[in-house]
C-alpha cells in the first residue's frame, strides 16, 4: 500500500534533462507528491524557470559543482519560492545530479516537508576519508550530533562503500544494527533504510556520496527499490528499466504508462553509472 503524501518525507519532484547540446537543462517533468498527474501546459509553469544553464538554480548548481545539492536555510526566500510555485510545504530540496562519465544525463530534485529522515553529502577530507559537508536532518538531532564526529575510510559503513565501488546501495531494517552504529541514539525516530548513491566517478571511485535517510514514520516514498536490469524479472520493473535505458536519464512514470505494484500513482527511476556503465535503477514509488 502506498502511503499518502502527509507521511512520505519526499513531497515534491522535478525531472531535469539536458538539451540536445547538452548546453542547458530542460524540465522534463514535475509532480506533487499526492497531487494531480500535471498536463504539460500546467507543468511548464510549475516550479518557476523551465530551462537552467550550469549554475542557474538549484538543478544547474548542482550539475555545475558535480555534486548533489541541499537547500534548507531557514528562513528561506528561494525555499518559500518553490514551497508557492509547487503548492508543498518544504523544509529542504536536494537536487541529485546524474553523470554517465562525464556527460550529464540528468538532474533529479526532491522537495522534503517536515517529518523524520535526512540527506547528507558525503566528501573526502584532508585524511582521505569522508566527512559530511552538508546534511539536512528533520527529528533526529541525536543522529545529527554522532554524524558531525563520524569519518569513513574506503569500504567502511555504507558511504565508505558507496565510495570505494561506485555502485548505488540500499540498505534497509537498519534502526538498531550493528552494521549502522550511527543509528544508536536518543531520537524519538530511528532511520530504518538508507539510501547510499555515488555521485560522478573518478577511475571507478565515486567523487561524493549522497546518503537518504528514511524512517518508518515518514518514510522518504511509499516503496523503494534498487534495480539491476539484468535481475528485474516482474513487468513493471523491465517496462520501467527500459523507460530509463532507452533515454539515459531519469524518468517520472505514471500508473497509466507502467503497471506499478502497491497502488502507486506515480515512480520516480534514476539511472546510476559507474564511470560509463549502469550499475543499476533507483526507484521511488509514490
Amino acid at each position: 500500500m502506498i502511503l499518502t503524501a502527509t507521511d512520505t518525507l519526499i513531497r515534491y519532484v522535478e525531472i531535469w534533462v539536458p538539451d540536445q547540446g547538452a548546453s542547458r537543462l530542460n524540465r522534463a517533468a514535475c509532480r506533487v507528491v499526492g497531487g494531480p498527474q500535471l498536463a504539460e501546459s500546467e507543468r511548464r509553469n510549475c516550479g518557476g524557470a523551465r530551462s537552467v544553464a550550469a549554475g542557474e538554480g538549484l538543478a544547474g548548481r548542482a550539475w555545475h559543482q558535480k555534486s548533489a545539492t541541499i537547500l534548507q536555510e531557514d528562513p528561506s526566500e528561494l525555499l518559500d519560492r518553490i514551497s508557492l510555485e509547487c503548492g508543498a510545504s518544504l523544509a529542504a530540496v536536494v537536487a541529485i545530479p546524474i553523470f554517465r562519465q562525464h556527460e550529464i544525463c540528468g538532474v533529479v530534485v526532491l522537495g522534503l516537508g517536515a517529518g523524520f529522515g535526512g540527506a547528507e553529502i558525503w566528501n573526502r577530507d584532508d585524511r582521505d576519508e569522508l566527512a559530511v559537508s552538508v546534511a539536512y536532518y528533520s527529528g533526529l538531532p541525536s543522529f545529527e550530533f554522532i554524524t558531525r564526529y563520524t569519518r569513513f575510510p574506503k569500504g567502511a559503513g555504507i558511504p565508505g562503500q558507496v565510495w570505494e565501488s561506485g555502485v548505488p546501495r540500499l540498505l534497509r531494517n537498519v534502526n538498531g544494527s550493528d552494521g549502522f552504529m550511527r543509528s544508536f541514539g536518543n531520537d524519538p525516530a530511528g532511520i530504518s533504510e538508507v539510501i547510499g548513491l555515488p555521485i560522478g566517478s573518478s577511475h571507478g571511485f565515486a567523487d561524493s556520496v549522497l546518503l537518504l535517510l528514511s524512517s518508518q514514520q515518514t518514510p522518504l516514498a511509499g516503496h523503494m527499490e534498487l534495480l539491476n536490469d539484468s535481475l528485474s524479472n516482474t513487468d513493471w520493473q523491465k517496462s520501467l528499466t527500459q523507460h530509463v535505458a532507452s533515454g539515459q536519464a531519469p524518468v517520472l512514470c505514471c500508473n497509466s504508462e507502467v503497471s506499478l505494484p502497491h497502488g502507486a500513482e506515480f515512480a520516480v527511476a534514476l539511472p546510476m553509472y559507474r564511470n560509463a556503465d549502469p550499475v543499476g535503477t533507483l526507484c521511488f514509488l509514490f
